[in-house]
């Protein structure tokens, strides 16, 4: 089984652009009659900040959503078996996922490592004078 909890609308719908590719609001909620319109755009932002979809442009600047591009690979955890389109993008990947390096000239950042630095072991103990340690050559009568 997967660790994937998604609800069955939303699978639903995810089957549902992976087949038939971008599709507006408009056109989904023909194809969802169920759903009504300010529900299925909060849903489709919810699939949205999950990467499993994303907003494109179509037309004359008409927005339409599709499956992202990295989500085909996850679409077998949620029970989907829908290969990628072959004119599907690839996807750069998550923004935090992609790290970039530094400029040219630019030296990185200084990083000190805290948890392995050299112990210190306290301060040098200073030479004592002859006899100043005497007293412990006497016995001791114990506690009073």
């Amino acid at each position: 089984m997967s660790n994937t909890q998604m609800g069955r609308e939303s699978i639903r719908l995810i089957k549902h652009l992976a087949e038939n590719g971008p599709r507006t609001v408009t056109a989904l909620l023909a194809a969802f009659p169920s759903e009504n319109r300010h529900d299925l755009q909060r849903r489709l932002s919810n699939l949205e900040q999950g990467w499993w979809v994303q907003k494109m442009t179509v037309g004359q600047g008409e927005r339409a959503w599709r499956v992202n591009p990295n989500a085909y690979t996850k679409l077998p955890s949620i029970g989907l078996q829908v290969p990628p389109p072959p004119s599907a993008k690839r996807g750069v990947g998550r923004p935090r996922d992609v790290v970039t390096g530094p400029a040219p000239g630019v030296l990185p950042a200084r990083r000190d490592n805290v948890y392995e630095a050299p112990v210190w072991k306290g301060w040098a103990a200073a030479p004592t004078r002859a006899g100043s340690m005497d007293f412990l050559s006497c016995p001791s009568r114990g506690a009073i």
